[in-house]
């Protein structure tokens, strides 16, 4: 090998002495370090047979295995050490980590690799077994577990600890669970267990009468049972409603006075410079969109005249909206028709200049026309 600039101080430290950069030197074997890919000629310790390989491979093998050997005895080594234990091996062995076929003395196929098998790691099959013949209980056992805790065992069979079976426990609920859950008391009775959870964690009315009256409501259903009840209430502004507990305690309130402060000037998206005649010229103020809830609510979302609930529905003025300024948001000057009934009626009577009489006389004979189709 020649002196460079890498190993110099390396070689020197081992007391060889540096002449110049990339003259020939002649070092000991075992002066190499261990990570040298210097080849060097080493002899099976078998046959004796000689052969080039790397320092590296060299060192790592004899380090392993304790004596170096050719392929062809190296594997003879492997196949007596699963020999030993009365394993077949049926693979050739490259490296430590390489896949290993290998059938164990109870005739099971099985893989693993070199470094497994010295470190004790045998066939997976056999060791499943063992362990399932070890801890797999009977059925008399079973049976007698669930009678010692006042549990009524239905299922009639018992193959493992992870097999569903079911039971009727103390409180004569029936439920499923598995022994290996049931015997180390990690469960018990579902249906129990949320019974206790929620008589625990259940809040009495009182208390929620007085978390109500911290924020100033008032409660008007006469009892509480649970977080998801809805509770009927009177809020500060007198608005009745309903709400969870559940949604009080997170912050939730009214649901009317949220809507009153989200909507017109406090609307987030509120235009001061916007004057009122345009909004209601394009019908975009809070009474009008009041108005036009209060007559679907009444009329249950249905069309008056085809009976449609739902869909596409419009609120129509009897005394229309241009003219009849007294009535624009009065619900007894509405009715709900869906928007086809909605256009017939203008197609036959015109627009911003209708009355009530229109309507009744075009109503009147519409639902004659649908009778006669019906019929």
């Amino acid at each position: 090998m020649n002196w460079n600039s890498k190993h110099k101080k390396y070689y020197m430290n081992k007391g060889y002495k540096f002449t110049k950069l990339y003259d020939e030197i002649k070092v000991n074997a075992q002066d190499l370090p261990i990570y040298s890919k210097m080849k060097v000629d080493v002899r099976c310790d078998t046959c004796g047979r000689g052969k080039k390989m790397s320092f590296c491979s060299y060192y790592r093998q004899f380090e392993k295995l304790g004596f170096n050997n050719c392929k062809q005895h190296l594997q003879s080594y492997y196949e007596n050490c699963f020999d030993k234990e009365g394993y077949q091996l049926l693979s050739e062995v490259r490296n430590a980590k390489a896949e290993l076929k290998f059938i164990c003395n109870k005739g099971h196929d099985g893989k693993t690799n070199w470094n497994k098998f010295k470190n004790g790691t045998r066939c997976k099959k056999c060791r499943i077994e063992n362990r399932c013949s070890l801890t797999r209980f009977n059925y008399q056992f079973v049976k007698e577990i669930f009678d010692s805790r006042g549990y009524q065992l239905l299922t009639e069979s018992y193959r493992n600890v992870e097999q569903k079976l079911e039971f009727i426990c103390p409180n004569n609920h029936k439920h499923f669970i598995t022994f290996s859950s049931f015997y180390y008391n990690l469960s018990d009775c579902g249906k129990c267990r949320g019974m206790k959870t929620g008589n625990r964690d259940r809040h009495s009315y009182e208390y929620i009468q007085e978390k109500f009256k911290d924020r100033g409501y008032f409660i008007l259903s006469p009892n509480y049972l649970n977080s998801s009840q809805k509770l009927v209430y009177l809020c500060p502004e007198g608005h009745v409603g309903t709400i969870k507990y559940c949604h009080f305690k997170s912050g939730h309130g009214c649901f009317d006075c949220g809507v009153i402060n989200r909507t017109g000037e406090k609307s987030p998206r509120w235009n001061p410079k916007r004057e009122m005649a345009d909004r209601v010229k394009r019908r975009q103020y809070n009474e009008y969109t009041k108005f036009r809830e209060d007559v679907f609510f009444r009329d249950d979302f249905t069309c008056l005249c085809c009976c449609q609930r739902g869909g596409e529905l419009v609120v129509h003025h009897l005394d229309g909206y241009h003219w009849c300024d007294e009535k624009r948001t009065d619900p007894e000057n509405g009715v709900t028709l869906c928007k086809s009934c909605h256009i017939d009626f203008h197609s036959a009577n015109g627009s911003k200049n209708n009355k009530r009489e229109q309507y009744e006389f075009w109503i009147k004979h519409k639902k004659k026309c649908l009778l006669i189709l019906v019929g």
